[in-house]
């Protein structure tokens, strides 16, 4: 529910540091308008002087264009033209997960947050790059050219940020494993390697897929100093990726 969805943002939400902004990720398709949601989120985390934006439009891909507003801020703010790191994130409990008829996807609604920063305090991901490429979905289009248009967008975005070697980590979405290891396929990952992150725990919850999975992977004794990290969410026609680098 949209009240649901506000409680668990605001959850995750620190109330014990100073804020530039708050850049909020997250879509609905029920009757609040972001205006409105948001006057409930200020309500409800006390935040009424702190600015907050809104990152919509690709549904479980909006994650990447909240990291890219974020970051945009913080170096509008600092004069910097350096790549902007994150701490792991807080997460909230998911609740009301759901099983859709036909699908191998398990859904919960969830939150999580992270802190954007121009300079770590501690371990930390550094943004090194976000792509994003959507597709038209035509309303006679079947399964399997929805399955194609996937794949096509996710080698798109993929080719954009890989750089020489590859990457230590890729996280996906909590989809079902047989969608998870396609996507990973897909980004010529080894499937061996892998890393489910908490799909099996929470299931998929929508935009904060990318944060809980990244403050799962934090938590792993082998993730080492300059491990580089891929991270994809997508949507029903839009595939995002972000490269990340782990700051020890």
């Amino acid at each position: 529910s949209v009240r649901g969805t506000v409680a668990l943002a605001a959850a995750v939400t620190p109330a014990d540091l100073d804020l530039d902004a708050i850049v909020v990720c997250t879509d609905t398709v029920e009757a609040p308008t972001p205006t409105e949601w948001l006057l409930a989120y200020r309500a409800r985390t006390g935040r009424h002087g702190t600015r907050t934006l809104f990152a919509g439009g690709s549904a479980c891909a909006n994650l990447a264009a909240g990291w890219d507003l974020a970051s945009a801020l913080v170096r509008r703010r600092r004069g910097r033209r350096r790549p902007c790191s994150w701490s792991p994130p807080g997460r909230g409990c998911p609740s009301g997960t759901r099983v859709p008829a036909l699908s191998t996807t398990v859904l919960s609604d969830g939150a999580a947050s992270c802190l954007v920063t121009a300079e770590p305090s501690g371990p930390a991901f550094v943004l090194l790059g976000t792509a994003t490429r959507s597709w038209q979905a035509g309303a006679e289009a079947g399964g399997m050219a929805h399955a194609r248009a996937i794949l096509t967008t996710t080698r798109s975005v993929v080719a954009e940020l890989i750089r020489p070697g590859g990457t230590t980590h890729l996280l996906t979405p909590n989809f079902g494993s047989a969608t998870r290891n396609l996507l990973a396929m897909a980004a010529s990952f080894p499937v061996r390697r892998l890393d489910p992150g908490v799909a099996g725990e929470v299931g998929h919850c929508f935009a904060a897929d990318a944060l809980l999975n990244l403050d799962h992977l934090a938590r792993r004794p082998d993730l080492a100093d300059g491990d580089t990290v891929l991270a994809l969410m997508s949507s029903d026609t839009t595939m995002s990726a972000a490269l990340l680098g782990y700051r020890a």
